[in-house]
C-alpha cells in the first residue's frame, strides 16, 4: 500500500511539472478517481502507475520502489 510519503512525492511532482490527475485519466481512458485511488494506494494498478510515472517523468520505482521494472524482452 502507498505511504503518505508516496502520495506527498506524487502530488509534488504533479504541482510541479503542472499535471493533474484527471489529465492523466484521461491520457489512458480511466476515471480520475481510479488515478487517485493508485496515488493513495488504495488499488494497485500497473497500467496507472506506469501513466502516473510517464507524466511526471519518472520511473515507477522512484515512486512505488516496490514495484519491479520491466525487463525488455
Amino acid at each position: 500500500m502507498a505511504t503518505t510519503q508516496t502520495k506527498k512525492k506524487i502530488q509534488k511532482l504533479m504541482i510541479d511539472k503542472d499535471v493533474t490527475g484527471a489529465e492523466i485519466a484521461r491520457k489512458i481512458g480511466c476515471t480520475r478517481q481510479n488515478v487517485y485511488h493508485v496515488m493513495i494506494g488504495r488499488q494497485v494498478s500497473p497500467h496507472i502507475r506506469q501513466a502516473i510515472a510517464d507524466s511526471l517523468g519518472v520511473q515507477v520505482s522512484d515512486l512505488w520502489p516496490d514495484e519491479k521494472p520491466k525487463r525488455a524482452a
